[in-house]
């Protein structure tokens, strides 16, 4: 069974702490657009849409927000113990459970780049339960940010 090709973000499963997933509340400037389950970033007192290259996350957007002047709000599920489910954007395999990779995409439509390691921000703990989901491309699986900008590296 071929998985369908509908990349929609990241989204929350459930904690490691055995809690529901943390969000909290940060100010967003004016000109930053950021979609329900884009990874985020925090940087000058603003949270700003994570990039491929971002070297750490501060985690997913529970909201969206896209102040057109002056500042917004956004709830950000930042605690990083949460688990968070998201489609690959190649083709995932078995052997990439435990593998330190990056993220890809833009606003609305981020994934998991299992196969790009240049920042190790997050790893893939499992593939998602779901089932309509199969090994192979388009393959939705769990993952945590291990290069958390609250936490801090937590890859070793």
């Amino acid at each position: 069974m071929a998985n369908t090709d509908n990349p929609n973000g990241f989204v929350p499963i459930r904690s490691l702490a055995g809690v529901e997933p943390r969000m909290s509340r940060y100010t967003v400037n004016s000109g930053q657009v950021i979609a329900l389950g884009d990874a985020v970033i925090f940087t000058g007192g603003y949270v700003q849409i994570a990039l491929s290259n971002s070297g750490s996350l501060g985690g997913v957007a529970a909201g969206a927000a896209a102040p057109a002047s002056g500042t917004g709000y956004i709830y950000v599920y930042d605690d990083p113990e949460t688990i968070f489910e998201g489609q690959c954007s190649g083709t995932f395999a078995q052997d990439d459970v435990g593998k330190q990779c990056d993220i890809e995409g833009t606003t609305g439509i981020m994934e998991v780049n299992e196969d790009a390691t240049t920042e190790t921000v997050i790893t893939i703990l499992e593939m998602s339960k779901k089932s309509n989901n199969a090994l192979g491309a388009n393959a939705r699986v769990q993952f945590k940010i291990t290069r958390h900008q609250l936490a801090g590296d937590q890859t070793a």
